[in-house]
Order: C-alpha cells, then structure tokens, then sequence
C-alpha cells in the first residue's frame, strides 16, 4: 500500500479544500488493519465496485484511535456474546491496529 503518512496529510488537504456542506454521500469504515480485513482492499471496492453498485471515492485513510470517540465501545459483528467483552482491537505502543478509511459518492 502507499505511505500512510501521505494519504493522511493528501486526505486533510482534500477535506479542508472541500467545504462539508457540498459534500454527501460520506461513509466511514474502520477494520482491523490485518488479514482477512486488508484482503478486502476496500479503496479499490470503493473505486471500482461490483456492476450496479455506486462508485466512491477515498477522500482520507488513518489509523484509528478509539479515544478520539467520547463514548466509542467495540461491538462484535456477530453481536455481543454474553456477559463478557472479548478484545478485538489490540494496542500496541498506544495505538489500535485498525484503519479508518473515509469514502465519498462519486458524482
């Protein structure tokens, strides 16, 4: 993949350059940034989506920071199993390893 860094600071510029009110359609999706999520490749689904689904384009991807989101509790696809939380989103040195990817409808 590109340098994270890059595509952070690219992503600020775009978002700053475009006004939020023109802009719709807007998806956020975070994953692990590990496999099987990274076998997605969820930029180029964005880009080039299966016949009659609608085009996105990424407009930003960072890493994702829990503490960032007041209130932010993980919740497992499958649903919550029992009384007992299972960690998904490990740390290391501080930071989660999950990627936030942010997409918006193509025009």
């Amino acid at each position: 993949p590109e340098d994270e860094s890059e595509q952070e600071s690219e992503g600020e510029m775009i978002e700053e350059d475009t006004p939020k009110a023109s802009r719709k359609g807007v998806v956020l999706i975070t994953l692990r940034d590990s496999p099987p999520y990274t076998l997605w490749n969820v930029p180029k689904l964005a880009k080039k989506p299966a016949s009659g689904h609608p085009r996105y384009i990424q407009i930003r991807s960072y890493a994702f920071h829990p503490a960032q989101y007041l209130g932010y509790v993980h919740r497992r696809t499958a649903g919550h199993r029992g009384e007992k939380e299972l960690p998904v989103l490990k740390e290391k040195e501080g930071v989660v390893d999950a990627r936030t990817w942010e997409f918006e409808l193509a025009s």
